[in-house]
């Protein structure tokens, strides 16, 4: 910026120190705009790569998207280290912080980012998994009520706690409940089960009804015949705590989808 003459006489200080001003929120302003513009470009860059990549496999997507989102709370941080922002401003930093933090928190809860890049430490924890079921059932009472299904809850007593990342342990044994609920019939009862040893933990989730055929979602179908639910999630997070899902029948007397999960994590090579 240059002031080339001035009407009334020679420029002073004070004019000089009125220049000075005017030219540090110009470039406060210049650098909030390129900020923005970087920013929102990265969070649209994102977006774009959740959405190409939405129905492919987790393991090829999860990995590079932690250092974007990351990349994208830094330049909202910094966008308010750069000057005043005005209420605008203010609010798009906002959302573009909150939508990162968002986005982070999806792909960190992703079942398989547990396969394809090892946790953290800390993500790891002693998990007690009759508190984490008995939240799980409180979260389904209104649907399962809606359905007029009962779920019932029993445990076996002292249940070890399980090495494990708390948020995966929830989401797979959420979806097992879930798919329970949604293929049973009305005026039946659902009946959670929790098994234990000091090596492993077992959950049986029974379903009372004739139930085989459609209970067994997202497993290879024995009668040649599809079901809509799958289960991928949930057996991957099974594999990635080294345990395992699988489904037993009796005809006559129901179906039980069964997690079992070692209570030490064997270590990952």
């Amino acid at each position: 910026m240059q002031f080339l003459n001035k009407l009334d006489g020679e420029f002073d200080d004070l004019d000089v120190e009125r220049a000075l001003s005017i030219a540090a929120a110009v470039a406060i302003a210049i650098a909030n705009a390129l900020l923005f513009e970087e920013a929102e470009s990265r969070k649209q860059q994102l977006e774009t790569i959740l959405e190409q990549d939405r129905d492919q496999q987790i393991t090829t997507t999860s990995e590079p998207l932690h250092d974007p989102l990351a990349e994208i709370g830094r330049l909202a941080e910094q966008l308010e280290q750069t000057g005043p922002l005005n209420a605008e401003q203010a609010q798009i930093r906002q959302t573009i912080a909150q939508t990162a933090a968002r986005l982070m928190e999806m792909v960190t809860g992703l079942g398989e980012t547990a396969v394809t890049t090892p946790e953290p430490a800390p993500l790891y924890k002693p998990c007690d998994i009759l508190d984490i079921v008995t939240q799980i059932v409180d979260e389904f009472q209104t649907e399962a009520l809606e359905k007029r299904v009962a779920l019932i809850l029993t445990a076996e007593p002292d249940i070890s706690a399980v090495q494990g990342n708390p948020a995966q342990l929830h989401q797979a044994i959420s979806e097992l409940i879930e798919t329970a609920i949604q293929n049973s019939d009305a005026d039946k009862r659902i009946e959670i089960t929790i098994l234990g040893n000091p090596n492993h933990v077992q959950i049986q989730i029974h379903n009372n009804g004739n139930e085989a055929k459609r209970v067994d979602a997202g497993f290879p179908e024995q009668r040649g015949e599809s079901t809509a639910v799958n289960l991928t999630t949930a057996q991957s997070i099974a594999k990635a705590h080294g345990g395992r899902i699988w489904l037993e029948t009796k005809n006559g007397s129901g179906s039980t989808l069964i997690l079992r999960l070692p209570v030490n994590k064997p270590a990952t090579s």
